[in-house]
């Protein structure tokens, strides 16, 4: 069993921090590896990641702007994710804990990456509005050939474009989402393990190594 956990602060009141989380529907908006999330009732859902692979996710414990709880399932691993809230004025504590078993020995080593990815995507889009520093790891591809080399860019978060599948920045410094191989920011120092993880990679190897 593989346990990821975060401890923060985010800077908004707790009925919008929870309005978020709890917004199934609206997540492919936001997170690059969804394509859609299907709604089959109010304790249950499915989500779809870009090359179709399905993820079923069931509510087991719902505390309005307190907890929420739910399992969830597909071919390769199973699990259960715990979400504490606490209101602390203008701002939110949230408390996340999510505890994954892979079902086959392959799968053990991308474990502890998948986690530290689903437990971060949304903290980044929260800090949006403040236009957190971050520093940013990708391949740059020469325009007259098929090699390259790795960059490393700091720059202001301003948005991810879904549609266009970008990260960009406050200087208008735009990076295709396939080609970040690393994300890393100083507002991560609260949580209970660094703001460090692969978001994509052009080779498999690095994509799922940590």
């Amino acid at each position: 069993m593989a346990v990821s956990n975060i401890n923060t602060i985010i800077n908004n009141d707790i009925q919008k921090v929870w309005n978020i989380v709890l917004a199934v529907d609206k997540y492919n908006l936001w997170r690059s590896d969804l394509s859609k999330t299907e709604i089959i009732n109010d304790k249950q859902f499915i989500e779809y990641a870009k090359n179709g692979y399905a993820t079923t996710f069931t509510v087991t414990v719902v505390e309005p702007y307190k907890r929420w709880e739910f399992d969830m399932e597909n071919s390769n691993m199973k699990g259960h994710w715990i979400g504490i809230f606490t209101d602390k004025g203008n701002e939110t504590q949230i408390d996340f804990t999510e505890n994954v078993i892979p079902k086959k020995w392959f799968m053990k080593p991308f474990v502890k990456t998948y986690l530290k990815k689903q437990q971060k995507q949304f903290i980044l889009i929260e800090h949006q509005e403040l236009h957190p520093l971050i520093e940013v790891t990708y391949f740059q591809q020469e325009v007259s050939s098929q090699s390259g080399c790795y960059l490393t860019v700091q720059g202001h978060f301003k948005r991810v474009d879904e549609y266009k599948q970008e990260l960009v920045l406050t200087d208008h410094t735009v990076i295709p989402l396939d080609d970040i191989l690393a994300i890393d920011s100083e507002i991560f120092k609260s949580i209970s393990y660094r703001y460090k993880f692969l978001v994509g990679a052009r080779d498999p190897l690095i994509r799922f190594s940590f």
